[in-house]
């Protein structure tokens, strides 16, 4: 349930770029994203709380294998258009199982 809000953000070289998760906000102005594996994913990881929701405004990306990872449930909007859902499960390919590393 964290709210996250930024203006002037770049980033370069990382698994994954930005990750909204149970019932968590994220508002982002003027970002740039590249040489990423996944740039954006919003999920919802424990069934007690509720989707992950992002909001981008001004957005460059370059190199990025998998832009959007947006769980069914969960939003995503850029540019004032919604991203469509394209996952019904991405915990199960995040944490070292396709994407990013294990928590374990």
């Amino acid at each position: 349930n964290s709210r996250l809000f930024g203006k002037n953000v770049i980033i370069k070289g990382s698994e994954i770029g930005v990750t909204s998760k149970d019932l968590s906000f994220v508002l982002l102005e003027k970002v740039e994203i590249s040489n990423l594996k996944v740039g954006f994913t919003a999920f919802q990881k424990k069934p007690e709380f509720g989707p992950g929701n992002i909001e981008i405004s001004d957005l460059e990306i370059y190199d990025t294998e998998v832009p959007f990872l947006i769980e069914k449930g969960s939003t995503m909007i850029s540019e004032n258009k919604k991203i469509e859902a394209n996952n019904e499960k991405v915990e199960d390919i995040l944490y070292g199982n396709v994407f990013g590393k294990s928590s374990k």
